[in-house]
């Protein structure tokens, strides 16, 4: 009888754990209301809590739409974070994460006193470590302090400054190229189907006349 118990307990949690999944999947604002209810507790100091960025999938959260449609979760991402004072809540499976948008807060986070002093972050799946190793922000704290101190000396503000406008004119460079690139293979297609409609009409009509 235990086991008979036991057996229908597993059935019954199998049975709404893909009833839940199914109706996730085809509504997927309410995966969104049920990972804000449950798993967001990040909150604004006055106690409001942050805004997470939507639309979202089952069960991928935000991933999926970021690298789909990269430009319109962009715009979403700055509406979001301008109703909520340059934060946001992204979702990865169902972990969030507050990403700052406003140069200020990246500041404060990246500033050595919260990334030498009060990160307490760990990495916890071990395939992430298979994956990235243990390179920077994938580290513990303990490591992370003695890779800063080496990294300091080459991307600290006074050096970043440097050699920010070197960067940033390559980038824009290559976006020139790139725009560049899409323009010229627009002209060969519009070519390529005016050639297609010229051959068609005149295999429609070779003789030029009429009928």
């Amino acid at each position: 009888p235990e086991l008979n118990m036991l057996l229908a307990s597993l059935v019954a949690a199998a049975a709404l754990l893909l009833g839940l999944s199914l109706v996730f999947y085809v509504f997927p604002s309410l995966y969104g209301d049920f990972l804000d209810l449950m798993l967001n507790h990040n909150y604004h100091e006055d106690g409001r809590k942050i805004e997470s960025l939507r639309p979202i999938e089952f069960p991928f959260g935000n991933v999926p739409l970021i690298v789909r449609r990269t430009e319109f979760m962009r715009q979403r991402s700055n509406e979001v974070a301008a109703r909520n004072n340059g934060k946001l809540v992204s979702w990865f499976l169902w972990k969030p994460f507050v990403i700052c948008v406003d140069p200020n807060h990246i500041e404060q986070v990246l500033h050595p006193k919260i990334t030498l002093k009060q990160s307490t972050r760990r990495i916890s799946l071990p395939v992430w470590r298979k994956l990235f190793g243990e390179g920077l922000f994938m580290v513990p704290p303990d490591k992370w302090r003695k890779m800063h101190k080496i990294c300091l000396r080459g991307v600290s503000r006074k050096h970043m400054l440097s050699y920010f406008p070197m960067v940033t004119g390559i980038a824009e460079k290559k976006i020139a190229e790139l725009r560049a690139s899409v323009l010229e293979r627009q002209k060969q297609q519009m070519k390529q189907e005016e050639k297609k409609k010229t051959t068609t009409k005149q295999q429609q009509n070779p003789t030029g006349g009429s009928a």
